[in-house]
């Protein structure tokens, strides 16, 4: 090949590489619609980008679906993964002022078990209730379910509603702790930790476009994260 042809292979190359789809899978998170937002902005200037945004709590295989990146909340994703860590959160039990109101603060975690109306995330993979994962040694199940969703967020308006007392990550549930319309339960004890993070496959071939949105994504989610600390 002559030194012109591969110059031009070359640069078709790198036109491929910056041309083409982007998948992402995200959990239904607070704040994804500005995480979006700032994504498209970045994509601005690739116009040929087709970006295949899915939000959902599944755990996406990534061969199988050609998963490019995700975020996930929770526990470690597959292996043969390259992460990036954007952020620890915990959860709380939180209640409405109007709910403790009219049934009273719970005594212990037994009485908030037996007593108090609860909501409940459910299991994306089994399509089960979650119940309540305190911590690693303590997993409790509500007596009173009256709440179910796959979606923190309608558990969270469930909560402020004073339909249910809820188990909700800090990050969800700070600003209406902070205006009074949620009250912590049991602040003394013991949570579940869970890390936010950033992964993609680890492929012996990473397109252009994949890389800078990697990037991209990294940045917008530790700016967001930061910015509710």
């Amino acid at each position: 090949m002559l030194d012109g042809e591969k110059l031009f292979a070359t640069a078709r190359q790198k036109d491929d590489e910056m041309a083409g789809v982007v998948r992402i899978t995200v959990p239904r998170l607070p704040g994804n619609e500005a995480l979006l937002a700032d994504l498209l902005a970045r994509c601005a200037d690739y116009p040929d980008w087709v970006i295949d945004w899915r939000v959902d709590e599944a755990r996406l295989n990534a061969v199988e679906n050609c998963i490019d990146m995700g975020v996930r909340l929770g526990l470690e994703p597959q292996p043969l993964m390259i992460v990036r860590r954007i952020a620890q959160t915990r959860d709380l039990f939180v209640a409405a002022p109007q709910l403790l109101a009219r049934l009273g603060p719970p005594r212990d975690l037994e009485d908030l078990r037996r007593r108090f109306p609860a909501s409940s995330l459910i299991h994306a993979e089994t399509g089960r209730s979650w119940g309540w994962p305190v911590n690693d040694g303590l997993h409790l199940t509500p007596a009173l379910p009256r709440f179910v969703s796959n979606d923190p967020c309608s558990e969270l308006a469930a909560a402020l509603a004073g339909r249910v007392c809820a188990l909700l990550p800090d990050d969800l549930c700070r600003a209406p702790l902070q205006e009074g319309r949620l009250v912590e339960l049991f602040p003394s004890l013991r949570r579940a930790s869970w890390s936010l993070f950033l992964y993609r496959p680890q492929r012996s071939m990473t397109p252009a476009r994949v890389l800078a949105v990697f990037d991209w994504l990294t940045q917008a989610l530790r700016r967001q994260y930061a910015a509710r600390q």
